[in-house]
């Protein structure tokens, strides 16, 4: 039986007939001794989800721009625009992921922290924060103009093409701000937990190697 502080040293002694390893640091449900996806149908997956929500709202926004004024308010466009917009990134997302697992392949493990820390990693966090939360406030938006119209079908109360163009902009500075704040709790975390990692590593604490 070894024992290290170190999760990468134990999956390489994985890979040795008859050698068994116990990892003596906190245990992080994101370390893996593989590629950044177990296996293919994750990574199939994560590519036609990435995709298929790249190109699917690219062209939602496309027909919304040319065909709007004849199928719906400008409203519920710029809503639906907003919303498609949203998805979309969280397809530019995936792709993101799908590249780097493709990048790093079955070695991933080897780099993850450097992954992780790497400002590639950290726009993509970004860009699924606001994704998400931006498609959530979006589909709030049109279900409440949606209610408006539905109550009061003849009653001039009703959001307004400037208002819908505010409420949007507040809504994606709203969430761009949350994540702004997230990160900078992170980057205050970072000091701590290089030191908890330090004591870790420290001779004399736990188990011998």
């Amino acid at each position: 039986m070894s024992y290290s502080s170190d999760k990468r040293i134990c999956c390489l002694l994985t890979e040795i007939p008859n050698t068994t390893c116990h990892s003596t640091s906190v245990p992080d449900p994101l370390d893996t001794c593989g590629a950044l996806f177990p296996n293919t149908v994750l990574r199939v997956a994560s590519w036609l989800i990435g995709l298929s929500a790249l190109v699917g709202n690219f062209a939602v926004i496309i027909l919304r721009l040319r065909d709007g004024n004849l199928r719906s308010t400008v409203v519920q466009n710029n809503f639906m625009i907003g919303l498609a917009v949203a998805d979309g990134l969280m397809g530019l997302y995936m792709l993101i992921i799908s590249s780097a697992d493709i990048y790093y392949g079955g070695i991933y493990f080897l780099s993850a922290q450097q992954w992780r820390e790497s400002p590639i990693c950290n726009f993509a966090g970004f860009l699924g924060f606001v994704s998400s939360e931006s498609s959530v406030f979006m589909l709030m938006l049109i279900t409440v103009d949606r209610l408006i119209c539905i109550l009061n079908p003849f009653s001039h109360i009703k959001i307004k093409k400037s208002s819908s163009f505010c409420l949007i902009c507040a809504t994606c500075k709203k969430n761009v701000t949350n994540e702004q704040q997230q990160q900078a709790r992170m980057l205050k975390l970072q000091p701590l937990q290089k030191c908890v990692k330090q004591n870790e590593d420290m001779p004399g604490e736990g188990p011998q190697r």
